[in-house]
């Protein structure tokens, strides 16, 4: 265009061409395209680009579609009904600038709020509602899909209030949540309570009890991809079940335990029915470690612990029978061993051997090693105890 009006019989100046050119693209008469883009003074270069020849040779020039006021005012009665927040310029009598409105509002009232739910959601470990963005995002792709603003002009006026009211609801509903303090809070606390107690809940499933059926519908609640909604309320009723039959159970499992324990010291006290001070101090220490797992089951907040503790102490009850019998055996031992009677006589002739006398200390040395080695001899068949002559 610069080339055609540069020459005869024009003559213009180049800038004063550009100057026409983007007067008439500010009053919306034309439109510039860079790269397939809208080229605006908020372009990146945009000044750099319109004043190189071979970047300028790259702009394509469209005229601007109007509309008329018929249409116009057809068209803001749709985008009225979706959006209230709409206003209708007077000068606002072309595609691009209807659509720019259009795009406003819907990156601020479905976008923007589209993105804040998305970085709520993303601190939930399973993302309640995933499903409603997933459709909300297959309402969204065919308005999207519009690259240009005729196309988005053309869908709006046929698709538009149908397809913007049905993500309204959706975005209603999931800022009912989300943004509802009191919802999202108590979903977050629920959301903990499960990962807490996820084994809990699966041994209650796999026990077939009472509250089975209970713990089925809080797991496929929590579980479920769909807005809690109303049943926050139902999940936090289930809780307080687990809680209170948890509580029951505890109770019941740590009376067993204390039972055992208890049993587990009354035989311990009935081992020393002979009143043997060495039966009397294994006792009484047994008894002290006894005494301590009692306690510690008493103050336990987990069942989980009840009963390993309880089988601790009947270890401990064995454990103390079998140092008992251990001493009872070796008592026996000692009774039980063989007398070897020793003669004086017998001695002096493993010390002189066949020498009738002694006379150096390599001699008393010898003498001494040989009756050593004869005592053990002697040892390993009884108790040694010197004869009588």
């Amino acid at each position: 265009m610069i080339d055609h009006f540069v020459k005869i019989p024009y003559g213009w100046e180049e800038r004063d061409i550009i100057a026409i050119l983007l007067t008439m693209v500010g009053r919306g008469q034309f439109k510039l395209k860079y790269n397939g883009k809208v080229l605006n003074a908020n372009t990146p270069d945009f000044v750099n680009i319109i004043d190189t020849k071979t970047e300028r040779e790259r702009i394509l020039i469209e005229k601007v579609k109007s509309v008329s006021r018929a249409d116009l005012q057809s068209f803001f009665t749709q985008l009225k009904n979706v959006f209230p927040q709409a206003t209708l310029d007077e000068q606002q009598d072309t595609v691009d600038t209807i659509v720019e409105q259009l795009d406003q509002l819907v990156d601020t009232y479905v976008m923007t709020p589209k993105k804040d739910i998305e970085e709520k959601m993303k601190l939930l470990q399973q993302k309640p509602g995933y499903v409603e963005l997933e459709q909300i995002d297959e309402l969204l792709v065919n308005y999207i899909n519009q690259t240009s603003p005729e196309g988005k002009f053309e869908w709006f006026k046929q698709y538009g209030v149908d397809t913007f009211d049905e993500i309204s609801l959706v975005l209603e509903d999931m800022q009912g949540f989300y943004f509802s303090e009191q919802q999202y809070s108590s979903y977050i606390e629920l959301e903990r309570f499960f990962n807490t107690y996820k084994e809990d809940i699966e041994d209650i499933i796999v026990g077939n009890n009472k509250m089975t059926e209970a713990a089925k519908q809080f797991k496929r609640i929590i579980l479920s991809k769909e807005l809690p909604g109303r049943h926050i309320k139902t999940l936090e009723g289930l809780r307080s079940e687990f809680q209170a039959y948890w509580n029951m159970i505890k109770e019941e499992e740590r009376t067993k335990a204390l039972t055992i324990i208890k049993q587990v010291q009354q035989q311990l006290k009935e081992l020393n029915s002979v009143n043997d001070d060495e039966f009397a101090e294994l006792i009484r220490e047994a008894l002290e470690e006894a005494d301590n797992l009692y306690h510690k089951v008493n103050s336990e907040t987990s069942s989980r612990s009840f009963y390993p503790t309880a089988e601790q102490a009947r270890q401990l009850l064995e454990r103390t029978k079998m140092n008992i019998n251990s001493i009872v055996k070796e008592r026996n031992k000692e009774k039980e061993k063989s007398i070897v009677f020793l003669k004086s006589t017998s001695a002096m002739d493993v010390l002189f051997q066949d020498n009738y006398q002694i006379e150096t200390e390599d001699e008393i040395n010898q003498a001494v090693e040989r009756l050593r080695l004869e005592l053990l001899k002697q040892l390993k068949e009884g108790i040694i105890i010197r004869k009588q002559e």
